[in-house]
């Protein structure tokens, strides 16, 4: 009955409803093109030749996903193995492990801890934020948890400048590296879902607070 009603009040004000409606999609696309171009603005932190990066206390490493069979994506696969390059070259002192603990999805922290134990890394040098479910979630633990003000952030070179607009807005000074070593094809790789998570970080850190629930994907 309600949504009658809404379709021929729209039957009888369409040109209104038309500029309504418009207007609604004009600011939403300029919200999305101005977030994303701020969030944007942060690969200017993105370090290209791993050589020239600072020497660190700590690399932070973010979850990148499990597979059905218990694997990992090769997304996350690569991060871990590009803060093992960082470990074992001495530009960091230890790893900040962030991600799932299996409690909202899969268990990305122990697999990722299991890969870092497998290549030597000893196990005080490695800490655990089993509560990463999402970004913005990993920069809070590791500013507010752990009490970092400096990292080597860790992940593939799309998700690098949200990871910095928001590690950098909490006050860690933080630099990247891409983890990228192939190709990805899975639903991790950027595109419209990546520009929807910029949004999100944006009005996250514009309220200081997460816009959406822990357990929200982005």
């Amino acid at each position: 009955m309600i949504g009658t009603k809404i379709f021929d009040w729209l039957k009888q004000h369409w040109r209104r409803s038309a500029l309504i409606i418009g207007a609604f999609l004009s600011a939403v696309a300029g919200l999305v093109f101005y977030s994303n171009a701020a969030v944007l603005e942060f690969e200017k932190y993105i370090v290209l030749d791993s050589a020239l990066l600072p020497k660190e206390t700590i690399a932070i490493v973010f979850g990148g996903g499990m597979n059905k069979d218990g694997t990992m994506t090769e997304m996350q696969h690569d991060r871990v193995m590009k803060a093992l390059e960082l470990y074992a070259s001495g530009k960091v002192l230890g790893l900040l492990l962030t991600g799932d603990d299996g409690s909202k999805r899969a268990d990305e922290i122990n697999a990722m801890r299991a890969l870092a134990r497998q290549y030597g890394v000893a196990e005080d040098r490695v800490l655990i934020d089993p509560e990463g479910f999402r970004t913005y979630l990993s920069c809070y633990n590791a500013k507010y948890k752990f009490h970092f003000d400096d990292a080597i952030v860790v992940s593939q070179s799309f998700h690098l400048p949200r990871i910095l607009y928001i590690c950098r807005a909490m006050g860690i000074d933080a630099v990247g590296i891409a983890a990228d070593a192939r190709e990805y094809g899975d639903r991790w790789t950027p595109g419209w879902r990546e520009k929807f998570a910029r949004l999100k970080a944006f009005l996250e850190v514009s309220l200081k607070k997460p816009f959406f629930k822990k357990n929200t994907v982005l």
